[in-house]
């Protein structure tokens, strides 16, 4: 994985470095994340990201966007499982998993680019690589973590909407409200470290769990040649 993840990084930076309209620069992000069709009440959860953005421009409303960011995702969610003398006892489940994620992105801006502030739209595939993950089951008085085992590649869709600020002729301020939706079934298998009697399992049967998050991003953008 790691060897795809440098060839990867390589094939985008030579590309972007051969271009001739492009813009470089640091990129971050926080939201919700939850797992689609996972047990039990969610909850809000904090999904994070950061990285880097690159940008080629060559149409005046069209450009196409490329991110390198590592990214906090996963699940929060509350159940009741059998407790002592028969009573019940609520858990509070959390997933912490760790992807590098590589986004690629066709970006709209409306407007003249000479205007100071651009709307835009963009959407594309967005691929991820697993790195690691933790399971957190917090049962009221005790706390259980264990490795989580999932797939090491997932695959989505983005669709953002958002502001593209001009700070000066080579520098812009971007903000960008992103939804992610996984396409693949992350669920691997079960891990034997968790308590089967206690129904920790995060992915205890059949079903399919998919990726999911919202998330603001921020990013500001340094135009490496001029226009």
């Amino acid at each position: 994985m790691k060897k795809t993840i440098f060839t990867i990084g390589l094939i985008t930076i030579t590309l972007f470095a051969n271009a001739q309209k492009v813009s470089i620069g640091p990129t971050a992000g926080l939201g919700d994340k939850w797992i689609d069709n996972f047990k039990g009440d969610t909850k809000f959860g904090i999904s994070w990201n950061a990285g880097v953005s690159f940008i080629y421009s060559k149409k005046r409303h069209f450009s196409l966007g490329i991110d390198m960011k590592y990214s906090r995702e996963g699940n929060k969610s509350s159940y009741q499982t059998p407790g002592p003398a028969d009573g019940l006892i609520t858990v509070t489940n959390t997933i912490n998993s760790n992807y590098l994620r590589i986004p690629v992105k066709l970006i709209y801006y409306f407007g003249k680019e000479r205007n100071l502030i651009r709307p835009k739209i963009s959407a594309g595939p967005d691929f991820g690589f697993f790195l690691n993950g933790k399971n957190i089951a917090d049962f009221e008085d005790y706390k259980l973590k264990s490795d989580i085992d999932i797939k090491g590649f997932d695959v989505g869709g983005i669709v953002t909407a958002g502001l593209n600020f001009k700070l000066a002729n080579s520098a812009s301020l971007n903000t960008d409200v992103v939804y992610y939706n996984g396409f693949t079934n992350i669920a691997k298998k079960y891990n034997d470290n968790l308590n089967m009697a206690m129904q920790i399992n995060p992915f205890p049967d059949n079903r399919k769990y998919y990726n999911r998050n919202v998330q603001l991003n921020i990013g500001l953008l340094i135009a490496l040649k001029k226009k």
